[in-house]
């Protein structure tokens, strides 16, 4: 999957927080955090993509090409790696929308669809008209945009589908955008948190089980934040908005950080979702003295902890670990990305 994927590192499942996002004026000195993320991250490229297990990897392409491109809005310095990734990416979106399948509606992949809209978005490269019909036309009569199974990511894809139509243009109460909210609203639990498909998996889908994936969690909850916020479009604030808010408040952790489901230990790619998230709706998340705000630390400087220092470990210094463990030492490309990316996003 291209915007949830599973990975075996204690049982992870990462969400790719991306779309269109207002990035904050450029410092003129970037953080060190965010230099060298980019370094760590761009050092990862080689002749227009990253190199996967079996072969170049066009959903880790993607995701590197969006968080470069927004590192460097804010002073890092990615030189010309964007734009080469961005055409690698141009030659090859069959195969990452529809991998070995005859393009079609009913075989693409509403979650890369966005993506890559979201991509040309960020680098602001040509219209991504073409890129936007063809997601508009995956939308199933639920609502739900994609025929593929939303069990693991259905609010996800749902949620940045909604951003970055937003961003294209279309009117909050365009039918398309009115039956694609009413398909993420069903995933809202009764406790405020949103789960990856609750209308489909009944019940256990808001009960909670996270050894198979079920119940509401923050990445879920922070990407329906995002979609449905004033910032995205909405009226205003709903009861709905506020409940998940406050869902994500009481999961809050120590040094304000977030794990993915309740009672599981803080990470660094759930951290990063509820920081794009608040950092998009308005929240500063650098300050230290808000409602965000546990032990006098700010969610930024909680996010920053997952960072791997030079005194730490020099020859992989910049990049981001997954967890504060002896199980995860080392940065990871899906930890750094989405870390990266919710760092330069608040400005570093």
């Amino acid at each position: 999957m291209k915007i949830r994927a599973l990975a075996v590192q204690g049982v992870v499942v990462s969400l790719l927080v991306t779309a269109g996002m207002v990035i904050p004026a450029g410092a003129a000195t970037p953080s060190w955090n965010i230099v060298s993320g980019a370094a760590w991250l761009k050092a990862q490229v080689a002749d227009g993509h990253v190199e996967g297990v079996s072969g170049p990897d066009l959903s880790a392409t993607v995701q590197t090409a969006i968080t470069l491109a927004y590192a460097g809005k804010v002073g890092a310095k990615v030189g010309r790696v964007v734009p080469s990734m961005v055409t690698y990416v141009d030659a090859n979106v069959d195969a990452y929308v529809d991998g070995v399948s005859s393009p079609s509606s009913a075989t693409d992949d509403a979650g890369a669809l966005a993506e890559l809209i979201f991509l040309k978005q960020a680098t602001g490269t040509p219209s991504p008209a073409p890129l936007v019909a063809r997601l508009t036309a995956t939308q199933q009569p639920s609502g739900l945009f994609g025929a593929s199974d939303p069990a693991y990511d259905g609010t996800d894809r749902q949620s940045l589908a909604i951003v970055v139509l937003r961003r294209s243009g279309m009117s909050w109460t365009d039918p398309v955008l009115v039956a694609a909210r009413r398909w993420l609203a069903a995933q809202q639990c009764p406790n405020g948190g949103f789960s990856a498909d609750a209308a489909a998996t009944g019940q256990s889908g808001c009960d909670g089980d996270p050894a198979n994936y079920l119940g509401p969690d923050t990445n879920s909850t922070a990407m329906a934040v995002w979609a449905l916020s004033p910032a995205n479009g909405a009226p205003t604030r709903t009861p709905r908005f506020t409940a998940a808010l406050g869902f994500l408040q009481r999961l809050e952790r120590r040094h304000a950080t977030w794990g993915w489901f309740p009672g599981l230990a803080s990470d660094s790619n759930s951290s990063a979702s509820v920081d794009f998230a608040l950092a998009e709706i308005g929240v500063d998340i650098g300050s230290t003295s808000s409602v965000w705000s546990r032990e006098a630390e700010s969610p930024l400087s909680g996010l920053k902890r997952f960072q791997v220092r030079p005194l730490d470990t020099p020859s992989t210094a910049g990049g981001f670990r997954y967890q504060l463990t002896a199980s995860s030492p080392l940065p990871d490309r899906l930890s750094t990305q989405q870390a990266l990316l919710a760092i330069s996003v608040a400005g570093g």
